[in-house]
């Protein structure tokens, strides 16, 4: 199944497309590649800040707590052991509170006794912020904490950023080899065809009936490619105190939220590309902007699309990492808003980070290990005319499944409404590729639970090497995936196979 192309232009070779009208924009137009860079390392860490889970509730200090008056706490609460107490002391503990908010803005109306129990079963007062003075090291705290028999985790709070890429996208081509255009003209969906897409298209396979939720920093869902699968009636920012809360493209970074929808869901429309779940219901969920990066924002986002009511399964593409590019599942409270979506058997993928082609997406920033959350975690690979080659993407066990993330030569939406580009790669593009799969997996058989999913995307026979040829992992392969969520063998269709 290929996009009808608008025209063609004989002189530029086979597979070139003309943009029909549309201006392909450079990302220089509007790209700031700096706001893209990876934090220094003495801005790492959230100044003043470590998260604790405890290995008991009963040890937290939350159990008593007034959730409606009570703001944070500068006393030590009675059920902390003497060690603990000393380590606080000695780092001159500001104030202390719970890490989870017992309700958020749309947590459905219930009385305080049924929300505190929903906390407490959750196990969300295992959790808790400790605050101290900004001069404080706050890693030597964590690793302190962490000694201690009652704590099970103590993390120094990363700061948090967007996914590393340039953008820009088009056209869905006939083979899985860049066309170089010529002038004015955009480049093909190579991509699709590398990963088998055309085969469980095949399988009459559009994502219809799942819900693609994608968490970013913003999104124009306006985008003629857009416009009719977005559902705006759910899309929204979860910024606290928003006067507007359904409109999701606050701040300059709304392009990153609309290449990653493309990807995964733009629709076939004659316009220009075609997202792999072209069908599928879109849900723009803004947590981030490019002046407002809290972690608590994407939690909230996170809780937003578990508890939002749809009869549709859902997929969660969260689009963030950390400021020294490593998994976000380092930071706890994340981790375990993760773990609840994936226990209401929502299916979340997440970037494996693009710190570099030795980074492990199973160690947070210090080196700790990240405890697995049950998610799909997804690596990126580069365009190679033969090989599926790491790309600046971390890797590592951790990883369930590779997807193409180039950053030269991936295809997808523009932020104005009518503009495509074809720079927008990493672990953004390649999370959205997978999501958009896992949509396909889901229409076919929607009994998949997410621990089943992550298994059949291992079993891809398409082999991923790095720089000395050493198979890591494996690429993603739709026909594959679709045909294992039937049960039947993969069909045979004309897609390119890469050995």
């Amino acid at each position: 199944m290929s996009l009808k192309q608008k025209a063609s232009d004989e002189r530029a070779g086979p597979g070139a497309k003309k943009t029909a009208g549309k201006r392909l924009k450079k990302s220089s137009d509007f790209f700031d590649p700096s706001r893209f860079r990876p934090l220094p390392p003495d801005k790492l860490f959230v100044r003043g800040l470590v998260e604790v889970q405890f290995v008991e509730s009963a040890r937290s200090g939350v159990e008593k707590w007034n959730f409606d008056e009570e703001q944070e706490r500068q006393k030590f609460a009675e059920v902390w052991t003497t060690d603990l107490t000393e380590i606080l002391g000695k780092h001159n503990l500001l104030n202390w509170r719970p890490s989870f908010p017992l309700r958020y803005p749309w947590t459905p109306k219930e009385s305080d006794r049924a929300a505190r129990e929903a906390y407490f079963k959750d196990g969300r007062d295992k959790f808790v912020t400790f605050s101290f003075p900004r001069e404080e090291s706050v890693l030597d705290i964590a690793n302190e904490l962490r000694k201690l028999p009652e704590i099970k985790k103590a993390v120094a709070i990363p700061e948090i950023g967007p996914p590393s890429s340039p953008l820009t996208e088009p056209y869905t081509g006939t083979n899985d080899q860049v066309v170089n255009p010529c002038y004015g003209c955009l480049t093909n969906q190579w991509y699709l065809f590398r990963c088998c897409v055309p085969g469980a298209w095949a399988q009459q396979a559009t994502g219809n009936g799942v819900v693609i939720a994608d968490i970013d920093w913003g999104c124009n869902i306006s985008h003629d490619d857009l416009r009719l699968r977005v559902d705006t009636t759910v899309s929204r920012n979860v910024f606290p105190g928003s006067p507007n809360p359904m409109v999701v493209d606050n701040g300059r970074k709304a392009d990153h939220g609309t290449a990653v929808l493309g990807q995964a869901g733009a629709a076939v429309n004659d316009a220009g590309m075609a997202g792999i779940a072209f069908n599928a219901s879109l849900w723009a969920i803004q947590a981030g902007t490019d002046g407002l990066r809290d972690h608590h924002l994407w939690v909230a986002a996170i809780n937003y699309v578990r508890t939002t009511p749809s009869t549709s399964r859902k997929v969660i593409i969260l689009e963030i990492q950390t400021g020294g590019f490593s998994n976000i599942e380092a930071i706890p409270i994340i981790s375990q808003e993760i773990v609840l979506a994936i226990r209401d058997q929502i299916v979340v993928c997440v970037p494996a980070g693009n710190r570099n082609t030795s980074g492990d997406a199973g160690l947070d920033d210090c080196g700790h290990p990240i405890d697995d959350t049950g998610s799909i975690v997804v690596g990126a690979t580069n365009f190679h005319p033969v090989m599926n080659q790491l790309a600046e993407s971390n890797g590592g066990n951790r990883v369930v499944v590779y997807a193409p993330g180039d950053s030269s030569h991936d295809l997808t939406l523009a932020l104005s409404d009518h503009d495509y580009n074809e720079r927008f790669g990493g672990t953004s593009g390649a999370t959205a590729k997978v999501a958009g799969v896992v949509a396909l997996m889901l229409e076919k058989n929607n009994q998949l639970t997410p621990g089943q999913i992550r298994e059949i995307l291992k079993h891809s026979n398409k082999p991923v090497l790095d720089a000395s040829m050493q198979q890591i992992g494996v690429l993603l392969d739709a026909n594959q995936a679709v045909a294992e969520a039937r049960g039947v063998n993969p069909l045979t269709v004309n897609c390119v196979t890469v050995n």
